[in-house]
């Protein structure tokens, strides 16, 4: 982060002193951002730093002209010239232990950002659809004795709800027929949910198997089979539907991320 924050000032640094590299006009100058003013555009101009670049801001690219054109829009979305901006530049660097405090702020608030997406995108699996087979299922059609089995490599703990409708028929030679789903540990242990499927009477019924991990152990998957059955069947006569396979964080979880904040916040005095 501190990385960042230096290629960021040393690209706007030399691009500004173009326009603007006579020392006593910045001196005598009384256009100077706020402290508060100029961090928020700090941040900004390292947002459209991560926008336009994945490579190092020292290459050949310095002085690629998009590049200044989009910082000419942070300039306008705040309200000031690049004149101004470096003449505030210039004013803080003149005492660095402001300038650093300044820097603390913006790279803390950077940061807070990004732990902010993260989480979010750690949110953003609460109730999606994990589920990446098919979601019907005919037997025999496909498969004499298919147990529709899965795998999925996951390490977020929470509640997984594995759900399907399933209509077995009375013809149907299933043994043991249920639903099942696991929580795969790093230390070789396994927590385990079935469901049976009993009922073989041409109608559709739900069927949900819920299992709750262990926060106390490292989660490396979550595996299961929809159609689980004893090896001794011989012919099953069964349908599925509408297979899911979802995912919930545990509340204090949701909590933990929701105190993350999108803000500035200044170090102590």
């Amino acid at each position: 982060m501190f990385k960042t924050f230096l290629k960021i000032f040393v690209f706007v640094f030399f691009t500004l002193n173009i326009s603007c590299n006579n020392e006593d006009e910045v001196k005598h100058s009384s256009d100077i951002m706020s402290k508060k003013e100029f961090i928020s555009i700090l941040i900004d101009i390292n947002k459209t730093d991560a926008l336009l670049t994945k490579e190092s801001l020292f290459d050949n690219k310095l002085s690629h002209p998009d590049s200044l054109s989009y910082y000419n829009q942070v300039f306008k979305k705040h309200g000031v010239t690049r004149e101004i901006f470096y003449n505030t530049l210039h004013h803080y660097l003149n005492d660095i232990n402001k300038f650093l405090e300044i820097q603390k702020i913006v790279v803390d608030s950077i940061t807070l950002k990004y732990n902010y997406l993260d989480s979010i995108e750690r949110l953003s699996l609460q109730n999606n659809d994990l589920w990446a087979l098919k979601r019907n299922w005919a037997f025999p059609d496909d498969g004499v004795t298919n147990s529709i089995p899965f795998e999925i490599k996951m390490q977020n703990q929470g509640t997984y709800t594995l759900s399907a409708r399933i209509m077995s028929y009375p013809d149907d030679l299933s043994k043991d027929l249920k639903m099942k789903i696991n929580a795969n540990y790093s230390d070789g242990t396994f927590d385990q949910k079935e469901v049976k499927i009993l009922l073989k009477n041409a109608q559709w019924l739900d069927y949900t198997a819920v299992i709750q991990t262990n926060i106390n152990k490292k989660l490396e998957s979550v595996d299961g089979e929809v159609t689980s059955h004893s090896e001794s069947t011989t012919y099953m006569h069964v349908l599925v539907q509408e297979i899911m396979l979802t995912y919930e964080p545990f509340e204090d979880a949701m909590k933990q991320d929701s105190t993350i904040v999108d803000s500035i916040q200044e170090p102590p005095k």
